[in-house]
């Protein structure tokens, strides 16, 4: 038999093959997994598992025959040496081989694959494999290769990010007793990744925040990028909505279009009618955790300048950048948006931030005392009340 399991970065496809490689041999397989290299040798994988296949219990002069085809020249041979190695390093038991990262194959290394999936159609070998549907030319190559049904039980399965609705149902399903704020909030921090979904909510459930492994994983994607895509990746997170090309631009940052190609093929940007925005929630956070206090800063103060004047541009949203930035129009900027915006106490809070104790500092406390009596937050607005009168009396 033979699986193919197709779909863009991050959707939990090495996911789906861990699982397989958990669950088989509890019914009796013998499995043997191998993950191709990004680069190297275009024969690695293929030396891994023959050796895999020796320690399982192929013949070894099979695995040495595969290894005098290599080295001769002599593909085809090999291919065929190698397919029998893993065929009898089961024993008596089926064998099943996992491939992960399929779609970073060379030539060569497509061609050893094929000759594994026609081996499959003799029921010799059970082979399953994930490709990157958004990994280039050779990837699309491979894909369409695969595609065709080359073993009398062929399967194909697609996984594709997951619509906003069904985000939040998978996350309902598996946390009943969250709120609908929260589910909305789960399901935007996971994008349609359905195993990032899987995984924030059931760290949640079990009283955590964003689980270790995927904060990892995503650094470990940041980390392979070059510093102008990331730099990109910084301005998007800061200001926290999709950027079109042209607000990008007036951040000045060093080849834009490059950056913006970049993290798109890699399934980090995805393009939106209001420009660039995250494919996953969790990926913002991470950058803006790795921003110090100066770095984001300087950023925030870039962001107010290309941000000006853009239709866009709201002025709740120039107010935090200005209080993120320190600039010096950043406390009348924040007052005078506080009243028509959202989330009003945040920029009260921020301008109490930058102001020392006296009577401005009474007037915005005061400020913000009245508009939380007004919603309701009459505790709040008692303490806050308290401080002004701190204020003043220390202005004094």
């Amino acid at each position: 038999p033979l699986l193919l399991v197709r779909g863009g970065p991050g959707l939990g496809k090495s996911r789906a093959l861990a699982e397989l490689g958990r669950r088989l041999p509890l019914q009796g397989a013998a499995v043997l997994s191998g993950q191709v290299p990004a680069e190297g040798d275009p024969h690695a994988v293929w030396r891994e598992l023959a050796e895999l296949a020796r320690l399982r219990g192929a013949t070894p002069e099979v695995v040495t025959r595969f290894e005098q085809a290599l080295e001769i020249g002599d593909p085809r041979a090999a291919h065929e040496h190698l397919a029998r190695a893993l065929g009898e390093a089961g024993g008596k038991r089926p064998v099943l081989v996992l491939l992960d990262d399929a779609h970073l194959l060379s030539g060569p290394g497509q061609a050893a694959l094929l000759h594994l999936a026609r081996a499959a159609a003799t029921g010799g070998v059970g082979l399953a494999v994930c490709a990157s549907v958004a990994a280039g030319e050779e990837g699309a190559a491979l894909g369409r290769a695969l595609s065709v049904p080359l073993a009398p039980q062929s399967a194909t399965a697609d996984l594709n990010e997951l619509e906003v609705e069904d985000a939040e149902t998978l996350v309902a399903s598996m946390a009943p007793d969250a709120t609908p704020e929260l589910v909305r909030r789960l399901a935007r921090l996971g994008g349609g990744s359905p195993r990032l979904l899987h995984d924030l909510t059931l760290e949640w459930r079990l009283g955590g925040g964003t689980p270790r492994s995927v904060i990892e994983a995503v650094e470990a994607r940041l980390e392979r990028l070059g510093g102008a895509t990331r730099r990109v990746l910084e301005a998007i997170a800061l200001v926290g909505r999709p950027l079109g090309e042209d607000e990008l631009a007036g951040f000045e940052l060093h080849a834009l279009e490059a950056a913006l190609a970049e993290a798109s093929a890699l399934g980090i940007l995805a393009a939106h009618p209001h420009g660039y925005r995250f494919r996953h929630g969790v990926t913002r956070r991470v950058l803006l955790d790795g921003l110090g206090e100066e770095e984001r800063a300087e950023l925030a103060g870039r962001a107010l300048e290309a941000l000006k004047g853009h239709e866009a541009t709201r002025p709740g949203e120039l107010a935090r950048l200005a209080l993120a930035a320190r600039s010096p129009d950043a406390v009348s900027l924040a007052l005078a948006a506080a009243p028509e915006d959202a989330t009003p106490d945040e920029l009260y809070a921020g301008a109490l931030e930058l102001l020392p104790a006296g009577v401005e500092r009474a007037r915005v406390q005061r400020e913000l005392a009245e508009h939380q009596a007004r919603t309701g937050q009459l505790g709040e607005a008692r303490r806050g009340l308290e401080l002004a009168g701190e204020d003043l009396r220390e202005a004094e």
